[in-house]
């Protein structure tokens, strides 16, 4: 059973690495577009999706939420723009 989690992560980890490469290469510009408009809301970002993209949603928002109450902040939007 270790062998199948060590495959697991070593496989996950490969797939980060060329979301890594793509995100640095081809699909910077893209990415760095998103990131701006999510940056640049003044109003609410709706995310959603359904199966797994639905639990990869909900933990996106979890995260945003948790670095906001770690700031003490109630505004999401206006913690995440200040962000260092």
């Amino acid at each position: 059973m270790n062998k199948v989690g060590e495959n697991v992560v070593r496989i996950e980890a490969e797939a980060l690495q060329r979301l890594a490469d793509r995100i640095a290469g081809s699909m910077a510009p893209a990415f760095d577009r998103a990131v701006e408009l999510i940056f640049g809301c003044t109003g609410r970002v709706v995310v959603t999706g359904m199966g797994k993209s639905g639990i990869i949603a909900r933990k996106i928002v979890r995260i945003i939420r948790i670095d906001c109450r770690k700031r003490n902040s109630r505004d999401c939007a206006k913690c995440w723009r200040t962000k260092t």
